[in-house]
Order: structure tokens, then C-alpha cells, then sequence
């Protein structure tokens, strides 16, 4: 009775890489150096792509695309503010956005309930957070 063993295959070391590539050939990825002339050419293309598909986009959609398509930016823009305040932060200012919201709510009530003018609606949500805020500072 013979035992075999299953072959093994033989160890593979993989080959060393030249620290110089052959002669002829393109040294792949290029990097592009931050400022360089080539580093602005590749950022302003891509700022008219942008805004030539912004463009395209406003002007040849259907109403509710374009609906759908400002809800998704006004998303990206929480989604960016968002990122600034835990990124950069670490937490959130609770307080900025309460007299925002407060500011927000005066303005909202008083045009629709009392049917007054936006702007002095505004001033009047304004003045009502400076207030606010006076009397949450000397607490």
C-alpha cells in the first residue's frame, strides 16, 4: 500500500520591480502636482462640465425632475453643512439653530396668519431672537 501526497505547488515569490521603469516606457499613474498649470486646466474643465450639465439640466427637464433634482441639492447642501459641523467641529451649536428656527417660525406665522409683509416679518423674527437671546445671555 502506497500513501501519496497531494502535489504541492511550488512557493511562488513574486519578481522585484526596478526602481527605474525600462526605457520606453510611460511611468503610470503621472501625479499632477497641487497648483501646477496642468492641476487648474483639469479643475476649471471640470467646473464648465458642471455647469454645462447644470445648465442642460434646468433648461431641458421636465417640472417634476427638476423638483427632484433641487430637492437632491438642497440635500447635498444640509449634507455639506452637516459635514463642516462634525467634521471639522465635532458637534453640533443646537443654540444657531434654535434662533434660526425661531426667526423662521415669527416669519412664517406672522405672513400667513396676520398677512403681513415678508420682510418686516423678517425684522420682526429678528428682533424677536435678539431679544431672546438678551435675556437667555443674562440668565
Amino acid at each position: 500500500m502506497t500513501t501519496s501526497t497531494p502535489d504541492t505547488p511550488p512557493a511562488m515569490t513574486p519578481e522585484p520591480i526596478p526602481a527605474v521603469p525600462p526605457s520606453g516606457a510611460n511611468a503610470l499613474p503621472k501625479r499632477i502636482r497641487e497648483s501646477s498649470p496642468l492641476h487648474w486646466t483639469f479643475r476649471t474643465a471640470a467646473v464648465v462640465a458642471l455647469a454645462i450639465v447644470a445648465l442642460y439640466i434646468a433648461n431641458n427637464a421636465k417640472p417634476s425632475t427638476l423638483g427632484s433634482v433641487t430637492e437632491a441639492c438642497i440635500l447635498a447642501i444640509a449634507a455639506v453643512a452637516l459635514n463642516l459641523l462634525l467634521g471639522f467641529n465635532g458637534q453640533i451649536s443646537i443654540g444657531h439653530s434654535t434662533f434660526v428656527g425661531l426667526a423662521a417660525f415669527t416669519a412664517g406665522y406672522t405672513v400667513n396668519f396676520w398677512h403681513w409683509n415678508a420682510y418686516w416679518s423678517l425684522v420682526l423674527g429678528i428682533l424677536i431672537c435678539f431679544v431672546v437671546g438678551l435675556a437667555l445671555r443674562s440668565a
